[in-house]
């Protein structure tokens, strides 16, 4: 009984925390941008809060905590914060501002990172080898050749002849492609917070 009024406590607390923080917030700015941070690192969150502070403040708050504050905040259930509820689910992070969506846009292409591609995952766009010399050796032309891309040898290094489609968007990459984008040092995709949803009074929105 003990063990369970202390975790109650501790819940009581954390959630009166969230609530006093998502108060200040709704009264301080006119804007909430719900963005994706599914495929984000956590480093890019620390650096792009650390970015913001001087016009914005982000959050990423436990989902359940939240919901619970906006039953039991009938005041910010009435206005425009109330579409914010309905958006509350899956990986997502919340953006607090009176910046101009654009330029909150460019901050968050401004920390957008590369990343390899992963066996197993779908393809978010094509992606094309370009052609010329790769400072490969040349005994690595047979794994070029199974992949079906045309290779020569110049200057004691293996040359891509022309640019080559590896891989769809929509397509399923394997270990061929996996191991083909880490020879070439070639990150194909960009990770970034993506912007979800907008709730804002604001003319420019």
């Amino acid at each position: 009984k003990m063990v369970g009024r202390i975790i109650k406590n501790k819940k009581h607390e954390r959630y009166k925390k969230i609530e006093k923080l998502y108060k200040s917030l709704f009264l301080k700015y006119n804007t909430c941008i719900i963005v994706d941070i599914k495929k984000v690192r956590s480093k890019q969150i620390h650096d792009i809060r650390k970015h913001i502070r001087r016009f914005g403040h982000m959050t990423i708050s436990k989902k359940t905590m939240l919901k619970s504050f906006f039953k039991n905040s009938s005041e910010f259930r009435t206005n425009k914060w109330n579409k914010l509820y309905s958006r509350i689910n899956g990986n997502i992070g919340f953006i607090f501002t009176n910046e101009k969506i654009r330029k909150m846009y460019y901050v968050f292409k401004n920390f957008c990172l590369k990343s390899f591609a992963k066996n197993g995952s779908k393809s978010r766009k094509n992606v094309i080898i370009r052609k010329g010399i790769k400072g490969l050796s040349p005994a690595q032309t047979p794994f070029f050749q199974a992949l079906g891309i045309s290779t020569r040898i110049s200057k004691g290094s293996i040359e891509i002849i022309d640019d080559v489609l590896v891989l769809g968007k929509g397509e399923i990459l394997n270990g061929s492609h996996e191991t083909l984008f880490k020879k070439l040092n070639l990150k194909p995709y960009k990770n970034m917070l993506n912007i979800k949803y907008i709730i804002s009074n604001n003319r420019h929105v």
